[in-house]
């Protein structure tokens, strides 16, 4: 890709997921049982942009979006929370991933995604642009944009770059072992970026040896 000399900037670039969570309106019930849901935008990264641009830290966000309704909803969202949103693109070869959630007795979150594959799984590298990550001064992304070579390829090429540029990389685990095709390769992926990571979160069923 060339780069855009008039990309915008942020200090904060995020990389993953948006998707659309499907909330039940009642809690304790199993997802068989719910009789209706609210939508809401969510994907951890996404989050992570909204989150730091209320709290007045500029923050842009890279990923790809169905071309549907739920895909320009989102997009609405982020840009209504002050999203830089040079990084985003939209596909028509799949549809924006959906997260259906429910919330036991305990507490506990139960989740049930709709992502085979989902838009954000088609990021590719050359949606990548050097621009926007030159201009920033961390980035961060999570464990879902490994699932699935497209975006597992474009993680790891904004990855390489940010080291180039010299920006500090955040990782959070995120682990959701029912999205990967088994345990040992959820914690291959995450091991094969650990080693090009500032600071890192702490994933609950997968630790690598010598590292929190």
């Amino acid at each position: 890709m060339v780069e855009d000399e008039g990309a915008g900037v942020s200090r904060v670039l995020t990389l993953g997921e948006a998707l659309i969570d499907f909330v039940p309106v009642q809690t304790g019930l199993k997802l068989m049982d719910v009789t209706g849901f609210n939508k809401a935008p969510g994907g951890a990264p996404a989050n992570v942009s909204v989150g730091l641009c209320r709290l007045g830290v500029q923050s842009g966000f890279i990923g790809k979006l169905g071309d549907d309704a739920f895909g320009y909803y989102l997009y609405k969202v982020l840009s209504e929370n002050g999203v830089g949103l040079e990084g985003v693109s939209y596909t028509g070869a799949a549809k924006t991933s959906l997260a259906f959630i429910t919330l036991t007795e305990s507490g506990e979150r139960d989740f049930l995604f709709y992502r085979d594959p989902g838009a954000d799984m088609l990021l590719e590298e050359k949606d990548i642009n050097p621009a926007l990550i030159r201009k920033a001064e961390v980035l961060h992304f999570g464990a879902l944009s490994l699932i699935g070579e497209s975006s597992c390829s474009a993680t790891k090429k904004a990855i390489e770059l940010a080291r180039l540029y010299g920006l500090k990389i955040s990782f959070d685990p995120n682990l959701r072992l029912a999205l990967w095709a088994s345990p040992g390769s959820a914690g291959e992926a995450i091991d094969g970026v650990l080693d090009n990571v500032d600071l890192q979160g702490r994933a609950i069923l997968y630790q690598r040896p010598g590292k929190c």
